[in-house]
């Protein structure tokens, strides 16, 4: 069970919004393919269908860290309506 959370949320390099999820859970192997979950492949499909990225770093005994990259579009800079 974790005992400490992270949420980051931030601009990177003024082209992209990361979100950074990280724990010190007991974490578990993200490569692992198990037939009857679909989280982590429905996270990746989830992040496509809105051009974002995700990489996912875990292991047991040393937590987990998700991070979704979402490229930024120049119109939400632009101040045009």
């Amino acid at each position: 069970m974790a005992t400490r959370v992270s949420v980051t949320l931030r601009i990177a390099a003024g082209t992209h919004l990361h979100l950074l999820i990280a724990d010190n859970g007991a974490g578990f192997d993200p490569n692992a393919v198990l037939s009857d979950h679909f989280g982590i492949v429905g996270i990746h499909v989830q992040a496509a269908l809105i051009g974002a990225e995700v990489r996912i770093d875990s292991a047991a005994d040393r937590g987990t860290t998700v991070l979704v990259s979402l490229p930024l579009s120049p119109v939400a800079f632009s101040g045009a309506p």
